[in-house]
């Protein structure tokens, strides 16, 4: 028995050092392309931000009508280059305030923007 043991050490702990490492890699690439959409969803979020801004400057509030925030989405994604049926955020109203948020499934975190903080946050939001 001793010696079936000392004979397949060596292949036993190679396949466990094979199998953490394919779990690592798994891990690692989930995180990372989770990471890069986030990037990327931040950047186009910023852009309707300013445009959001922009329109606030001209008109002393925030849009509240569908069709000029599907106008302010159809500038950006035009300039970035982006299909308008990927995923937007979604525009709340709060007066002199806004929230942008992308929502994936049913429940949070989600990647959220509150005007009163200025900063993008992953949490659950604040309505």
């Amino acid at each position: 028995m001793k010696k079936f043991l000392k004979h397949y050490r060596l292949p036993v702990y190679l396949s466990i050092l094979i199998v953490i490492f394919i779990c690592f890699f798994i891990i690692y690439h989930f995180v990372s392309s989770v990471a890069i959409n986030r990037d990327r969803e931040i950047e186009i979020g910023n852009e309707i931000i300013f445009e959001l801004h922009s329109y606030f400057l001209d008109n002393g509030k925030f849009p509240d009508d569908i069709y000029i925030i599907e106008n302010i989405y159809k500038k950006v994604f035009s300039l970035n280059d982006v299909d308008l049926m990927t995923t937007r955020p979604f525009y709340r109203s709060l007066g002199d305030e806004f929230i942008l948020e992308y929502i994936y499934g049913f429940d949070p975190p989600y990647l959220f923007y509150y005007s009163k903080n200025g900063v993008w946050e992953y949490g659950f939001p604040l309505y």
